[in-house]
């Protein structure tokens, strides 16, 4: 579950009602600074209680095909499946801004995700 801006709000709902076993999902959470990252504390305590892993990646996009990461990240080689290693085999949730979104969704499915496991939500002002 991958959630960005105002698309986090549906991350939380996503985390009450999606049944998975404890180890077997991850949540990346992705804002500018900590402040932009929605319902943080909520998240937090529903991961620790089902079990999720949760990232929260803060700073600056970088530009270019892996735009959804923030620019530290991306310099430190980071790509999403750095921190979803066995994302080809999972269902892949993302909600955020348009432009965010499609670089996560470009993303994915070059890391082997196929289009039946993505959804996704664009999230635009």
């Amino acid at each position: 579950m991958i959630g960005s801006g105002i698309g986090i709000t549906p991350i939380r709902a996503l985390l009450e009602g999606t049944p998975f076993e404890p180890g077997n999902a991850t949540v990346i959470l992705r804002g500018h600074n900590e402040a932009g990252l929605y319902l943080g504390e909520e998240i937090l305590e529903l991961c620790r209680r089902r079990g999720a892993t949760l990232f929260h990646l803060t700073g600056p996009r970088t530009t270019g095909k892996q735009g959804w990461l923030p620019e530290s990240a991306f310099r430190s080689g980071h790509r999403l499946a750095s921190y979803a290693p066995d994302i080809a085999d999972a269902d892949v949730y993302i909600c955020g801004p348009s432009a965010w979104a499609r670089s996560v969704i470009s993303e994915a499915r070059a890391a082997g995700v196929r289009e039946p496991q993505l959804h996704y939500e664009r999230f635009d002002w």
